[in-house]
């Protein structure tokens, strides 16, 4: 248990219990990325009773994966950290970002997050209307079909991705739209190369790209996107002009996080 844990215990309006809870959470690592029952209640000094109810807890809201005895945490623990950067107007700092890349490539541009099964757009800066669906802050998308969502989807680990498709059927929605092992070849290639090419698997006549944003302490946070008409621009001259446009980009918003 934490000095601090310690020494609030005796205020009447401290939650001792939401306190451990936080201190659990902040148990995960670098150093320490998975740990089994007996090893957190060794490290936090909790009995193993207590140690089991906060993993199965946690477990159970989504923040955690259990494999063998062995817990780490899930991609969902990053929703936290939106909240945070919400709060801090984050995007007021990130839209200029995107109106000079919107206004670079002349094509929309958009940052997404991940929220469960969807992906989240919290910003946009709007060039063109080559697509019918309505894109704007606040839309979601499930995330295996979109370039944002199968980049936020590669810092799973193989396992995790296995288990989230497992439950989430993957619906063709056009001629294009890939079958769930090749989104998952896709969405493990990111790792590789660094971006995401989805052509016209959402929607006829839309084609995004979309690279990994980090924070500074190497963690995936968000996806940036640009889209276009693959009349025209081809999807090899996408990668070609607009990759290192967006990936130039995503390092400066980087630089933009507390």
């Amino acid at each position: 248990m934490s000095q601090s844990t310690k020494t609030n215990e005796s205020d009447k309006d401290f939650l001792t219990t939401f306190a451990k809870g936080l201190e659990v959470i902040k148990s995960f690592n670098e150093e320490t990325p998975s740990q089994s029952i007996t090893e957190l209640a060794n490290k936090l000094s909790l009995s193993r009773a207590s140690a089991r109810r906060f993993l199965l807890t946690l477990s159970k809201l989504g923040y955690l994966h259990q494999d063998n005895g062995q817990y780490s945490l899930n991609a969902k623990i990053l929703d936290l950290g939106y909240s945070y950067l919400a709060s801090l107007n984050f995007m007021e700092r990130v839209t200029p970002i995107l109106e000079q890349v919107a206004r670079n490539l002349n094509e929309s541009c958009s940052v997404t997050v991940l929220e469960d099964k969807d992906i989240v757009y919290i910003g946009r800066a709007n060039r063109n209307r080559h697509i019918s669906i309505n894109l704007q802050i606040g839309a979601r998308l499930p995330a295996y079909i979109t370039s944002t969502g199968r980049v936020l989807l590669s810092d799973y680990s193989d396992e995790e991705l296995e288990d989230f498709f497992k439950n989430e059927p993957c619906k063709k929605l056009t001629e294009h739209t890939k079958t769930a092992k090749k989104i998952i070849e896709d969405i493990k290639s990111v790792r590789v190369k660094g971006y995401c090419l989805v052509n016209q698997e959402l929607e006829l006549g839309m084609c995004s790209l979309s690279v990994p944003v980090f924070n500074r302490g190497n963690q995936l946070i968000l996806a940036l996107m640009v889209s276009c008409n693959p009349l025209a621009v081809s999807p090899e001259e996408m990668i070609e002009r607009m990759f290192p446009v967006l990936n130039k980009a995503a390092l400066e918003i980087t630089l933009v996080l507390p």
